[in-house]
């Protein structure tokens, strides 16, 4: 009777840890899907919308709405409706500015960037709340260290979401490839420009915000707003516009089926990042808030700045920035180890 007894508790707690699992994968399946569409189109905002800067200036009204209200929102709502429906409804609205991308002007994107950029630190401080809880649960299951189940679940997440740049950068190229411009098309030449002007005035040395004066060259001029990239091409403009909308119609059915894998596969839980997850566990969410203000505050600085200075001065300021980051990020590191030390000597003598 014991040993039948056993195995049922032996089976329930293996069917329990596939459960948590199965969440875990569901939940980085359903960001795969949501961000590879999310982040292609926003890499995308300064060549699909750049007429008048409406996709610059929108990514960073985005950023600016997202900083405006990551103090109250993420909070009210993974209280009220819980970490698995705070995800689900802020995935709406990731699909609403990418739906609105298909007809990109000034009175639809606004409020688009607006709603996403609300979205952005809900659903981050819903996943990581959700995920740590996962981590809880099933160390306690597997009699594990909660910290080596967190650093993995969020290895099977980030390996989703890191593939999710993966995925959108194929179809975007796929579709948007110009493969029938001829080869003759004067537009698209360099012939009678010598290669120092080139390398003067491309890559490194590109200065976004020069007048088109100095963008003599018929290879690298700004392209007219009427016909945005297929500038002086044989291409008619709905053409363009077609592989856009298709473009924009899978980006959209692919974060629709995120939302319906979360709302009828993913488990409920009651009421980061692995790195916050572990270092505040305590105030896991004021510590993500902290985190999100200033991501967002990078992003609507840079984007800002972007069009006024030169990509070699960005590219010299974003080695700078990222030496010092990481090397902030080690002082952490080695303060964490410290930390974990002392409360590991502290526990002995109190036993």
């Amino acid at each position: 009777m014991k040993n039948v007894q056993s195995n049922i508790a032996q089976n329930a707690i293996k069917a329990e840890k596939r459960k948590i699992i199965k969440n875990v994968l569901l939940v980085s399946l359903s960001f795969l899907l949501t961000f590879a569409a999310f982040l292609e189109l926003r890499r995308l905002q300064s060549s699909l919308n750049r007429v008048d800067g409406l996709g610059v200036i929108n990514t960073t009204i985005m950023c600016a709405s997202l900083v405006m209200t990551c103090l109250f929102v993420p909070k009210m709502m993974t209280t009220r409706v819980g970490p698995k429906w705070t995800m689900s409804l802020s995935f709406c609205g990731y699909i609403i500015w990418i739906a609105v991308n298909g007809y990109a002007q000034w009175y639809t994107m606004v409020p688009a960037s607006i709603v996403a950029g609300i979205c952005i630190v809900p659903l981050w401080t819903a996943q990581s709340e959700y995920f740590t809880k996962m981590a809880e649960k099933y160390a306690d299951l597997n009699q594990e260290n909660k910290q080596d189940v967190m650093g993995r679940f969020f290895v099977y997440f980030f390996m989703c979401f890191q593939m999710a740049n993966i995925f959108g950068s194929g179809i975007s190229s796929t579709l948007l490839n110009p493969t029938q411009i001829p080869d003759n098309n004067a537009t698209f030449s360099s012939e009678g420009v010598h290669s120092s002007d080139i390398q003067s005035r491309c890559s490194a040395n590109d200065f976004p915000s020069a007048s088109s004066a100095i963008y003599d060259m018929p290879n690298f001029s700004h392209p007219p707003s009427e016909t945005v990239r297929y500038a002086n091409s044989k291409f008619h403009l709905i053409e363009f516009y077609q592989k856009v909308w298709t473009m924009v119609g899978i980006y959209t059915a692919g974060a629709i089926v995120a939302v319906l894998i979360v709302d009828m596969f993913v488990d409920r839980i009651p009421k980061c990042m692995q790195l916050y997850g572990s270092m505040f566990e305590r105030e896991s969410e004021p510590a993500l808030w902290n985190y999100s203000i200033w991501q967002s505050i990078g992003f609507m600085v840079a984007n800002a700045c972007s069009i006024f200075i030169a990509w070699r001065i960005k590219i010299i300021s974003l080695l700078i920035m990222l030496f010092v980051g990481n090397a902030f990020y080690l002082v952490v590191e080695i303060e964490s180890r410290k930390y974990v030390n002392r409360n590991q000597i502290k526990e002995p003598e109190k036993s």
